[in-house]
């Protein structure tokens, strides 16, 4: 498997989450599980977890009411973009400007 960074901004990276209960947190969120820079190995485990679940409620074993599998793709450079983004944004809800030289 080729697991990567999830902060590794250089590469697409495709992220695998799990909704279930975050006993450190003490609550039902999206908690990451793996993170690949090929598709075919996040589908393969998005399938795994899907498959856990359902084997799961097929026993009678405990399972969140909205407990499922999904994941996102990063591209290369978005971090970036939403840093910049979230900069600019704070900016105009404090009218403040780029500074003028000149």
């Amino acid at each position: 498997m080729s697991r990567v960074d999830v902060e590794d901004d250089s590469i697409r990276r495709f992220v695998v989450w799990h909704y279930t209960y975050d006993p450190d947190r003490h609550e039902r969120r999206h908690v990451v599980v793996d993170v690949f820079d090929t598709e075919a190995e996040f589908l393969a485990l998005l399938e795994e977890i899907a498959a856990d679940i359902d084997r799961r409620k097929a026993t009678g074993q405990p399972v969140g009411h909205n407990e499922h599998a999904s994941g996102v793709v990063y591209e290369p450079g978005d971090r970036g973009r939403a840093a910049t983004g979230h900069l600019v944004r704070r900016m105009l809800e404090h009218a403040v400007g780029p500074a003028r030289t000149g």
